[in-house]
């Protein structure tokens, strides 16, 4: 028989038994859960201080939060130094970046400054200031240095036409008659120069005929070319020509003929080419005034006669007094045009350059009138006559 009192006891045994078998059984999950919670702590931990799993293939790793990227900066140029380079911080953009070249912007075209001028238009050169001439001059012999006769003649040109002492003016008549050595007497044709060219010799042509085109004699061509006979012009050959005419200025007062050309270009001034030294007339008898050079004038080793004396000297005495060439001028103004008889000549005193010994007429030196002479062209070279 059982009791009451024993019959409840097994009961609360297998009661107490199934809750503690429920106590397991809830356990178990409890400690998956702190397992897993911990692992996953770990596995944050290992992650946030740059852990990588050696277990877990690259491919199938989680990628961490990085932080945001550094600014790239372009890199820094090197300064070369002993074993190595340096380099140095690259500068700070002051402006936009260019536009990607998948998207090409049009290049504005460059824009060259212009910068203020330093001296006076060319085109009117006679008002330059004694300050602007001196600029004038020193640009023109910078560019002489540099090689650049044509531009630097041109300036010192400009020079001369404007208000310049009487020792500049007689420096840069000398600078100019050097570099034109080269530009006019030489048988070199500069590029640039407007009174040069080379003219290619066709078939019968001669140097007679070659040279009217140029308002210049032939002996001229043939002395710039170095030609000593002018009838072996070879067809095809290379010729330097002078765009002339060549015209004279006599200065009086300080016994000084002047030679220029015709302006190149319209409104310029015309270009200084040489001087000479001369003589003129005894007691102020040569006249002022403007002349052109007379047809059939120009004379080689001429007959002359004195007007004074009607003693006659003949084309070979020594005594001649007018030289080896004569070139006979026509007066072309109300002062000259009635006026015979007068002329540029050589002389076989060169002690009277210089002062006034002729009958009126110019002397010339005996190398001046001969290189004078094949210079000047009949009814195309003009002779002015100045007191100054």
């Amino acid at each position: 028989m059982v009791l009451d009192s024993q019959r409840a006891r097994p009961e609360t045994s297998r009661g107490g038994m199934a809750s503690g078998h429920r106590r397991s059984k809830m356990k178990l999950p409890l400690a998956i859960v702190v397992i897993g919670a911990v692992a996953l702590a770990a596995w944050s931990m290992i992650r946030a201080s740059g852990g990588t799993g050696a277990n877990v293939p690259t491919h199938q790793r989680e990628p961490a939060i990085a932080p945001p990227p550094p600014e790239v900066k372009p890199p820094a140029p090197a300064i070369a130094g002993l074993g190595g380079s340096i380099s140095q911080p690259a500068p700070i953009p002051t402006q936009a970046p260019a536009p990607s070249p998948a998207a090409p912007q049009p290049t504005p075209a460059p824009v060259t400054p212009v910068a203020p001028p330093t001296t006076p238009p060319l085109t009117d050169p006679t008002n330059a200031t004694s300050s602007q001439v001196t600029q004038m001059m020193t640009r023109g012999r910078s560019l002489i240095q540099q090689n650049n006769l044509v531009e630097g003649r041109k300036w010192l040109n400009e020079a001369l036409a404007g208000q310049i002492s009487v020792s500049d003016a007689h420096a840069v008549r000398q600078e100019i008659a050097s570099v034109n050595q080269t530009l006019i007497f030489s048988p070199q044709v500069v590029a640039g120069d407007p009174y040069t060219e080379t003219r290619v010799v066709k078939q019968g042509e001669l140097l007679a005929t070659i040279a009217p085109a140029y308002n210049v004699p032939w002996r001229f061509l043939a002395k710039i070319n170095n030609i000593s006979d002018p009838k072996l012009l070879r067809v095809d050959a290379r010729l330097k020509a002078v765009r002339g005419p060549f015209h004279v200025v006599v200065h009086k007062a300080s016994y000084r003929a002047d030679v220029y050309l015709d302006p190149a270009n319209g409104p310029d001034t015309p270009m200084f080419v040489r001087s000479f030294p001369v003589a003129v007339g005894a007691f102020d008898s040569t006249p002022l005034g403007t002349f052109i050079v007379r047809k059939h004038s120009k004379l080689v080793n001429p007959e002359w006669v004195n007007p004074r004396t009607g003693q006659r000297f003949s084309a070979d005495n020594p005594n001649n007094p007018i030289g080896e060439f004569w070139i006979g001028l026509d007066g072309t103004d109300d002062a000259t045009r009635n006026l015979r008889g007068y002329g540029l000549h050589g002389t076989i005193d060169p002690a009277s350059i210089g002062q006034q010994a002729s009958m009126g007429c110019v002397r010339f030196l005996p190398a001046d009138i001969e290189l004078l002479f094949s210079m000047l062209a009949e009814e195309k070279s003009r002779v002015s006559i100045r007191e100054q």
